[in-house]
C-alpha cells in the first residue's frame, strides 16, 4: 500500500498526490489505534476511570507497530517531498512525517524517532521558503517534538550527541533567511525545551549546554529591527523554565550596579519580564 502510494506522489496531479498522502496517513494511524486496542483490555480490567486509562494509553510504549517499515517510509518520503511552492501538498505531506515520528515515538523502540528528527527538521525547514507554510511547518516541528523529545536522556544533552543535532538544526531556522516566519521556527525551539524530561535536564553540565542558545537570542533581541520580539521572549521563557535561572544568568547577565548613573541603560532589561513571570 505505502509503495503504491509513495509512486503516485510523482504524478503531476494535485489531487491524486494529496489523497496518496492522506491514505498512508490513515494507515499509519490505524496501526497506532490498533496497538493501542491491542492493551485497552487490561487496561480497562485494571481501572474505571476514563482520565487515568486514557492517561497510561498515551505514556505506553505499543507493541507490533512496525518501526522498521515505518522508519523506511521515512526516508522515502523525504525524497519524494513537495516543492514549497505546493502548499497544499506541503501541508498533507507533513501530516505524514508527523504520524510517522508519533507511531515510532509511541513505539517499543521509541528512540528510534530521535534518529530521524536531525535530517526531518532539516528536511521541513526546506518548505519555509514558501512562508505559508510556515505555520503547518512550525505546528509539525511542535508536534514531532512533543512526541520525541522526553526520550532525550542526560547522556543525549552535551555536545555531538543527539540531542545537540536536533538543537542544531533547530537553530538553524534563526538565520535571516527565516525572518518573515521567525515567529514560527522560535515556537518551535520553544517546544524543544517543554518536552524535555526534566528528571534528565538537572545536572550543571545539562543545563550549561541547553543554555547555548540564549547568546543567539540575546544578538536578535538587541536588534532594533528584530519584530519577532514576543515569540523570542516566549522562547527565551521556555529555557529559563528548563534550566534554571542561575544557568540562564550565565549568559544573558543584567550586570546591575544599583547606581542609575553608572548603569545606564541596561540592554538585556527584556529579560527582567520574562524572569518575573518564570519565577514567581
Amino acid at each position: 500500500l505505502c509503495q503504491a502510494c509513495l509512486k503516485l506522489l510523482n504524478l503531476q496531479s494535485q489531487m491524486v498526490r494529496v489523497q496518496a498522502l492522506r491514505t498512508i496517513n490513515e494507515y499509519l494511524r490505524g496501526i497506532v489505534r490498533q496497538a493501542q486496542k491491542n492493551v485497552l483490555g487490561d487496561l480497562e480490567s485494571a481501572s474505571e476511570d476514563v482520565d487515568e486509562i486514557r492517561a497510561k494509553l498515551t505514556s505506553m510504549q505499543l507493541q507490533g507497530i512496525p518501526t522498521d517499515l515505518i522508519g523506511k517510509l521515512l526516508s522515502a518520503l523525504k525524497e519524494v517531498k513537495p516543492s514549497s511552492r505546493d502548499v497544499s501538498v506541503c501541508s498533507s505531506w507533513l501530516e505524514v512525517i508527523f504520524s510517522c515520528c508519533f507511531s515510532l515515538a509511541t513505539s517499543n523502540n521509541p528512540r528510534m524517532a530521535l534518529s530521524h528528527l536531525p535530517n526531518l527538521i532539516e528536511n521541513v525547514y526546506s518548505l519555509l521558503d514558501e512562508p505559508d507554510n510556515g505555520a503547518a511547518v512550525g505546528s509539525t516541528v511542535q508536534k514531532i517534538l512533543a512526541e520525541a523529545a522526553k526520550h532525550l536522556n542526560e547522556l543525549d544533552l552535551k555536545t555531538d550527541s543527539a540531542g545537540d543535532l536536533i538543537l542544531s538544526k533547530l537553530m538553524n531556522g534563526l538565520q535571516f533567511q527565516y525572518s518573515s516566519v521567525m515567529d514560527c521556527t522560535l515556537d518551535a525551539l520553544a517546544a524543544f525545551y517543554t518536552s524535555l524530561d526534566v528528571e534528565q535536564v538537572r545536572s550543571e553540565a545539562v543545563q550549561d549546554f541547553l543554555a547555548q542558545p540564549l547568546k543567539t537570542l540575546a544578538n536578535l533581541r538587541l536588534n532594533p529591527l528584530f519584530g519577532h520580539k514576543i515569540a523570542l521572549d516566549t522562547c527565551a521563557g521556555a529555557i529559563l523554565s528548563c534550566i534554571g535561572p542561575e544557568a540562564f544568568l550565565k549568559v544573558i547577565t543584567l550586570d546591575i550596579l544599583g547606581n542609575p548613573e553608572a548603569d545606564g541603560e541596561l540592554p538585556y532589561k527584556w529579560i527582567i519580564p520574562v524572569l518575573e513571570s518564570k519565577l514567581r
